[in-house]
């Protein structure tokens, strides 16, 4: 069986990486399984959302929100600085040291500088730095978490898991706004908003379990042979009958899920 993924989507106005506990936490509620696997757009990707699914045992396929590094072109990254653990302290391309000496508690960064006047008579000064104070680099106070999470990212699941969502919920969004007005909202005040998103959801499931219905009576029945619309019909008729009190308030839902469908008096018998 394949692990249960969670896919992250949140309301405006706030932060995506703010929300990402409390989508898990109504996730694993709805579902009853818990979170194995996060997939997630770049707004989630943060080093502290990173560092805390993987603290949780959870797997973060998804992209970093920044780049992972800043580069001046030609100039050494940090992966050319190796992190000696025993001494914490990073070593330079020239095999210098570089001490921790600013804590950036906000950030949960600390950076790690060399001494200026060994940096000031260095052959390889030039492809480093320009700066008087000597060469920096930063590192996260969870970097250990952080690094097992960018392992999770690049993976090759990570990248089908990202590529799958993007067609699965974006593809969904895209029909929400453009063929039922998700965007705009058509009443005060948000639980009447979330009564507007729960019909546009409820039209979109009902289409899709349609279509589904209707893939398979095709198949089950030989070339030439009409069917009627059984089930799927049916149930577009009943959701119908159900959006007619709200018609004045969302024409465009009913339009959509009237197409095709029969009128409400072929359901009575």
């Amino acid at each position: 069986m394949r692990r249960d993924n969670c896919h992250a989507n949140h309301a405006g106005g706030m932060t995506e990486a703010s929300q990402i506990n409390a989508l898990i936490a109504g996730h694993q509620s709805s579902t009853g399984a818990a979170v194995e696997v996060l997939v997630a757009d770049r707004g989630y990707g943060t080093v502290d959302a990173f560092c805390d699914l993987v603290e949780q045992g959870i797997r973060p396929h998804m992209t970093r929100f920044l780049p992972s590094i800043h580069t001046s072109k030609g100039r050494f990254t940090q992966n050319q600085f190796r992190y000696d653990q025993s001494t914490d302290t990073y070593v330079c391309a020239a095999g210098e040291s570089l001490h921790p000496r600013r804590v950036h508690k906000r950030r949960q960064m600390v950076d790690y500088v060399a001494d200026p006047k060994t940096c000031e008579q260095c052959a390889l000064r030039s492809q480093c730095t320009k700066s008087k104070l000597g060469r920096s680099v930063s590192r996260h106070m969870r970097q250990e978490a952080f690094n097992e999470a960018m392992l999770h990212s690049r993976t090759d699941e990570a990248w089908q898991d990202r590529r799958r969502r993007r067609y699965l919920m974006e593809g969904s969004f895209a029909q929400s706004a453009n063929r039922h007005h998700f965007k705009k909202s058509r009443w005060r005040r948000l639980w009447r908003q979330q009564i507007q998103d729960l019909l546009i959801a409820a039209v979109q499931n009902a289409l899709k379990v349609s279509a589904t219905l209707g893939k398979a009576v095709a198949q089950s029945n030989p070339v030439g042979v009409v069917v009627d619309g059984g089930i799927g019909r049916r149930l577009l008729t009943a959701l119908r009958m159900f959006l007619e009190p709200f018609e004045t308030a969302s024409p465009t839902l009913c339009r959509l899920v009237q197409r095709g469908a029969p009128t409400p008096s072929a359901f009575a018998h």
